[in-house]
């Protein structure tokens, strides 16, 4: 989807729309446990509909969206589908309720131009061979949509493990449901839904997975060029490594053995949950334009894309 936008997520001045001079919806994990369904959390983040308007005097072919406020977020092709926010997250209710699961969570990113809801299922248990202690590991489904043309409509599966003091460190995420803003995509997304009960055979998938890494025993040296990988640093002495990316390397390293938050340097298990333990713990952010630095910590600690890369690095240097 091609969107046209300026730095300053203005799309037109004062003077040239009726629109109020608001701020953009800032980031925040709401908690909305206490929501039964979609309607229930919507209500309780205060969301109504968004808003599509044509422009043809100012830019031919090519609509502005606003928010339930009046807030310009972006514009876009006239040809976009907008779908409202009860729209997105309609289906939830039936994949929830199926599932099994419960809502936990629930906030605008991207300055109020994406919404995510997640809902959390029974915590599963991994036992480490050979020692008593194993990881405890909450299953979640989240949902993500965008109003802006900048995401398809998204639903995710995640693992997080909970031996961490603040419940933040992931593992491996998986698309299961993409629809982008066509005006298809309603009937696309009622057709994927019907096949989304096949998410728990996934959840059971990555669970054997996981097992498998941790039946595999992993050196200090295979984890540290893992780390030199990650990092696009293999291969480079140490003298010519930059300081950010041999620091980055080092503090992932330093997870690999680390007993209170449940790694024992020993299995590719070890080795995944460095990874994780870095992105959630170590891994420098900062406030950037648009995002703070704590928007910028949850986005990377959740970001399936890294996740699947450093598996796929595992699967690099030791074969599993």
């Amino acid at each position: 989807m091609i969107i046209i936008n300026n730095e300053s997520n203005r799309v037109f001045s004062d003077s040239e729309t009726s629109t109020p001079n608001l701020e953009p919806r800032k980031f925040k994990v709401q908690d909305v446990s206490q929501c039964e369904n979609v309607n229930d959390i919507l209500s309780f983040l205060n969301v109504k509909d968004y808003s599509k308007e044509d422009i043809p005097n100012i830019c031919k072919g090519y609509s502005r969206i606003l928010d339930d406020r009046g807030y310009p977020l972006a514009i876009v092709k006239d040809t976009y589908d907008l779908l409202n926010p009860n729209e997105a997250f309609a289906f939830m209710d039936a994949l929830v309720s199926t599932m099994g699961l419960k809502y936990k969570e629930s906030g605008f990113t991207h300055e109020g131009k994406r919404l995510f809801i997640t809902a959390y299922g029974k915590p599963i248990k991994i036992a480490h061979k050979d020692r008593k202690l194993g990881d405890t590991l909450q299953t979640r489904v989240t949902c993500v949509t965008s109003f802006d043309g900048s995401s398809s409509t998204i639903i995710k599966i995640e693992f997080l493990r909970v031996i961490c003091s603040n419940k933040m460190a992931s593992w491996m995420t998986d698309e299961v449901i993409k629809v982008r803003h066509t005006r298809n995509q309603r009937a696309i997304m009622s057709q994927a839904l019907s096949q989304a009960t096949g998410i728990e055979m996934i959840f059971s998938k990555i669970e054997d997975d996981i097992n498998h890494l941790d039946s595999v025993n992993v050196t200090r040296g295979q984890m540290k060029r893992m780390a030199n990988i990650y990092f696009k640093i293999d291969g480079m002495h140490d003298d010519d490594v930059p300081t950010k990316s041999k620091n980055g390397r080092d503090r992932m390293l330093s997870q690999f053995h680390h007993e209170t938050l449940g790694t024992f340097g020993q299995t590719a298990w070890d080795a995944m949950n460095a990874y994780t333990a870095y992105m959630t713990h170590d891994r420098p952010t900062r406030n950037t334009k648009g995002a703070s630095k704590e928007e910028n910590q949850w986005r990377g600690a959740f970001s399936e894309k890294d996740s699947r890369k450093f598996r796929n690095i595992i699967t690099e240097v030791v074969g599993v």
